[in-house]
């Protein structure tokens, strides 16, 4: 089986890509299909199908990507395959705009002093790239979406609906302490940790981060994105 983690970057994503790999110990794609840009195992996605029908995948049981792309014409060949499963992480807007913002001034693509501008451009962009990803996915029938959120607040709960659509089976011993290893939350009062990839660990930091007009718009857009049913 092929299951693809594919959120939008800092939606989560990383932290379901940790629980499923402690959960089911998937195989990872040898250095000729990996994405060599990438941590997580991940490859260029118009290689999808051609890794699919390699004989490295036909013998493997398992196999997790972790993958950043939009449903479209292109990859429709994923749709109502019994072989393959998606997992969706989807996060609220304003928080996943900040969230961003923090990793690209970790990868040296802007700085705390160009925040305005940031957000006037690309910051926009990328709220827009979170409400039509998961619209893209939304109607898939092999596709789980895991809302970031909820996944904090009922972290068991929404592991086991995760685990329940891979029809993959673990015992609750199990599926605890992988939750205990894998969740990672700050404290009350607790500050972010500016530099890390998990730098508010799922606190909601927008409000108090963001200039109150993005705050206000990106708040707009909420709507959208919840909307989704």
């Amino acid at each position: 089986m092929l299951i693809l983690n594919n959120g939008v970057p800092k939606s989560g994503s990383t932290m379901v890509q940790n629980l499923l790999r402690k959960a089911i110990k998937p195989k990872r794609p040898s250095e000729e299909w990996q994405n060599p840009d990438w941590t997580n195992p991940s490859i260029l996605p118009e290689k999808i199908k051609p890794f699919m029908e390699s004989e490295e995948y036909k013998k493997a049981q398992n196999v997790l990507l972790k993958m950043h792309f939009e449903m479209g014409p292109d990859f429709e060949f994923l749709c109502d395959n019994n072989e393959v499963k998606v997992v969706v992480s989807w996060r609220n807007v304003p928080d996943s705009v900040l969230s961003f913002f923090h990793h690209q001034i970790r990868r040296g693509r802007t700085q705390m002093e160009d925040k305005l501008n940031w957000l006037e451009t690309r910051g926009r962009r990328f709220a827009r790239r979170t409400i039509d990803h998961k619209k893209s996915w939304q109607s898939v029938r092999n596709c789980y979406l895991v809302q970031f959120e909820s996944l904090l607040e009922g972290p068991d709960k929404e592991f086991s609906g995760i685990l329940d659509f891979l029809e993959i089976h673990i015992s609750d011993q199990e599926r605890a302490d992988i939750l205990s290893d894998t969740i990672v939350q700050l404290s009350d009062g607790e500050r972010p940790r500016d530099g890390s990839h998990i730098r508010t660990a799922g606190q909601s930091r927008a409000k108090l981060e963001l200039p109150q007009s993005f705050y206000e718009e990106f708040e707009e857009m909420n709507k959208e994105i919840f909307s989704l049913a």
